[in-house]
């Protein structure tokens, strides 16, 4: 079954949507989507698929905005050492630096400078006093 009217139906709202990869995240949820469907109409009510295919474009946005951001102003080690925080980040609520460096395998220090310009470029935020801040994803 064709799931490309998704990006149709989207794109026809706002044209953003026809070059952002949906169908591909879709795709990687196809059990999830499937099992939406048929709850849905057991239920009689769209509610639940509705709620998982906001979910599926907050997800396209957010990978597609940090892929972009990231990209353009961090290096490639830097963007390889953002991708694993951020993969922790997804799984769990916090980091600190120093989980983030047992995580990376670097001095403390080094994490410390690459989540502050993270942060600086809105892709985590963080709280806490400088010993024991913890980072999010934003």
């Amino acid at each position: 079954m064709s799931r490309l009217w998704h990006t149709l139906m989207l794109s026809k709202w706002n044209p953003l949507f026809a070059w952002l990869p949906i169908e591909s995240m879709i795709h990687d949820k196809q059990a999830e989507y499937y099992t939406t469907i048929n709850n849905c109409n057991n239920a009689g009510n769209s509610t639940e698929f509705i709620a998982f295919m906001l979910g599926v474009i907050k997800d396209v946005l957010r990978e597609n905005e940090m892929s972009e951001i990231v990209s353009e102003k961090m290096s490639g080690l830097e963007n390889k050492r953002l991708d694993i925080i951020n993969k922790f980040l997804s799984e769990n609520y916090s980091i600190t630096s120093k989980e983030a460096a047992e995580l990376l395998d670097v001095g403390e220090r080094t994490v410390q400078r690459l989540l502050k310009k993270a942060e600086k470029m809105g892709l985590v935020k963080s709280s806490g006093s400088t010993k024991n801040r913890c980072y999010y994803l934003k």
